[in-house]
């Protein structure tokens, strides 16, 4: 088992994010995301209520590779996968047409803290969960699925 870190060093990390069953569905979220990666070749994708340091940002923006969203609704677990294109704690003012529509719509842009830039969103097999690892705290990313962390930093193992 690995020492957990509270600040990420190794290359190819990537980000785990649960959406809750109650929010839109995760097919929702990815389309809205796609139509604007397709427009634009990028996407924003805002997080509410979560935000690293600005090291941790900085070593993620050098560092980071993808993006997962998953949702677990009672007819089964959903993962997509993006291809992580920079990270910041807010979007650009020259970049706001590469926010979803939505997110002016349901007052997210106001409250999200840590916006992800993708260039790709793409559904994924939810087995591939299995092989991240929560740099954190040293466990299967499966962990982020239930309980109350909702975002984590991983790694491949």
């Amino acid at each position: 088992m690995s020492t957990p870190r509270s600040i990420i060093t190794g290359v190819g990390v990537s980000l785990v994010l649960r959406l809750p069953s109650t929010s839109g569905s995760i097919e929702q979220v990815a389309e809205a995301h796609n139509k604007v990666i397709t427009e634009h070749g990028s996407a924003w994708l805002g997080i509410v209520g979560k935000t690293y340091s600005a090291e941790n940002i900085r070593n993620i923006r050098q560092n980071g590779d993808f993006l997962y969203v998953v949702q677990k609704r009672d007819e089964g677990t959903s993962l997509y996968k993006g291809k992580i294109a920079d990270i910041s704690k807010s979007v650009p003012r020259d970049q706001c047409s590469l926010v979803p529509t939505y997110y002016q719509d349901l007052g997210i842009s106001e409250r999200a803290n840590l916006w992800v830039k993708l260039s790709t969103l793409r559904r994924s097999p939810t087995r591939e969960i299995d092989t991240l690892w929560v740099v954190s705290f040293g466990k299967n990313a499966s962990a982020l699925l239930s309980g109350r962390a909702y975002l984590g930093i991983v790694e491949k193992r």
